[in-house]
């Protein structure tokens, strides 16, 4: 949940729309108070730029990004392996400081979800690291890196130069 919310972060939709409580079935009172509250949350928030007939694109495009990030494999073993590794120890014998992993799982969240988007931007067409700065509102060298790393994984590729730029382009999906 942690990681789903700082992935929600990334896109612009508020984290408050993600909940997740454990309740006994016991516990029929608070359950029903929890209800209420979440939904009184969420009619405060008003309805979600994702809803109706016109959803916010750059909001869609980014959720998109979120949910392949999620899926993909670098977030899942950084979540699967975080009590382990924080409460046990790493291949190394040693326990890894909760907040240093924290520091990798944000850094993380951030370069899968922006290698994410860069990745579906280029499957709608190609584009320089310059429209794709342009377009994510990112430092170009940042870009760069991120491209230079998914042309090693054969994410992406350069399609063709244009007007002294290269322009590149998303392979399959993985």
């Amino acid at each position: 949940i942690n990681m789903l919310k700082k992935l929600i972060a990334q896109t612009g939709l508020e984290t408050e729309r993600l909940s997740l409580e454990w309740v006994s079935a016991a516990e029929g009172e608070r359950f029903a108070q929890i209800v209420k509250d979440f939904t009184d949350k969420i009619r405060a928030l008003g309805p979600s730029p994702l809803s109706g007939g016109k959803p916010h694109v750059n909001l869609l495009e980014g959720m998109l990004a979120a949910k392949v990030a999620a899926e993909g494999f670098r977030l899942r073993v950084l979540v699967g392996r975080e009590r382990k590794l924080v409460e046990e120890e790493n291949a190394y014998g040693e326990k890894v400081d909760q907040g240093k992993f924290d520091e990798t799982m944000d850094e993380s969240i951030k370069t899968e979800y922006t290698r994410n988007r860069i990745f579906l931007l280029l499957r709608k067409q190609p584009m320089s690291v310059k429209d794709l700065s342009a377009s994510l509102g990112l430092d170009p060298g940042k870009i760069l890196r991120h491209i230079v790393v998914m042309r090693r994984r054969g994410l992406v590729a350069v399609d063709r130069v244009e007007k002294g730029s290269l322009l590149y382009l998303a392979l399959e999906m993985r």
